[in-house]
């Protein structure tokens, strides 16, 4: 199984609960591409279990390059309040997406959700050259994903929830 390959043929992949691990193609015999709309979770997909799968998560767990392919789970918020913490941790100074996001905790437009995009993307980029702390990169991907799967324009969570 070459799994570079089969990252190149699917639109997005997701670890069950299961131990399963499902990647999404976007037709019966997708061609390999890296121009595809991703990660996107779709009604077909090929199934790994067993020592398949874990030979898929120990190559995701040394190439974290491929987890832009994760198809994050649903917002929740939990998962929103973690990524407000996250924002203010890591924000770059008050103009900045980060800050803004952190400080009125919503999405308020797609133009918001793409600056906030590129905004995590560079800081995980650098956290993937040289992490700091074993927690960097976890928390930054949360916040990744919970920018892809929020709801525009709803207060993700109270500040008393961040303990502002």
């Amino acid at each position: 199984m070459n799994i570079d390959v089969l990252l190149t043929t699917c639109c997005g992949f997701e670890d069950g609960q299961d131990g399963q691990i499902r990647f999404f193609l976007d037709g019966p015999n997708p061609e390999p591409s890296l121009k595809r709309e991703r990660p996107a979770r779709t009604d077909l997909f090929h199934l790994f279990g067993g020592d398949e799968a874990q030979a898929i998560r120990d190559y995701l767990a040394r190439h974290r390059c491929w987890d832009v392919m994760r198809v994050p789970p649903d917002y929740t918020r939990d998962r929103g309040t973690a990524a407000i913490r996250t924002a203010a941790r890591w924000h770059s100074g008050r103009h900045s997406p980060l800050y803004l996001f952190a400080a009125d905790r919503r999405i308020h437009d797609e133009e918001r959700r793409g600056q906030l995009r590129r905004a995590t993307q560079f800081l995980i980029a650098s956290v993937l050259e040289k992490s700091v702390h074993d927690h960097d990169y976890p928390d930054l991907d949360l916040l990744r994903q919970v920018i892809e799967t929020a709801p525009l324009d709803t207060e993700l969570c109270t500040a008393a929830d961040v303990g502002q």
